[in-house]
């Protein structure tokens, strides 16, 4: 089952109010709507994504299903080694 990420659009507002909270905080960090646009996308809905418990959860899932696969692939060589005909 595929996961499709889409970073939802931040408002021009939202991050102007978030840029004037920074100014007020660290008068002296001058940073742009720019730069925290692409903050906000490239590290924090990143982290929240790869490390929210259903992304945990869904790295379990995968992992499991890669070694079923995987066993049955092994076990299927098995029988088929033991299977085999004598050549004549």
């Amino acid at each position: 089952m595929p996961i499709a990420i889409e970073y939802p659009e931040l408002s021009i507002t939202g991050i102007d109010s978030i840029r004037k909270c920074v100014r007020k905080l660290y008068p002296d960090i001058k940073v742009t709507n720019e730069e925290l646009h692409t903050l906000i996308c490239s590290e924090i809905f990143k982290r929240e994504i790869t490390d929210s418990e259903l992304a945990v959860e869904a790295k379990k899932a995968v992992a499991k299903q890669e070694r079923k696969i995987n066993g049955t692939k092994a076990k299927k060589a098995a029988t088929e080694d033991t299977q085999a005909e004598p050549l004549e």
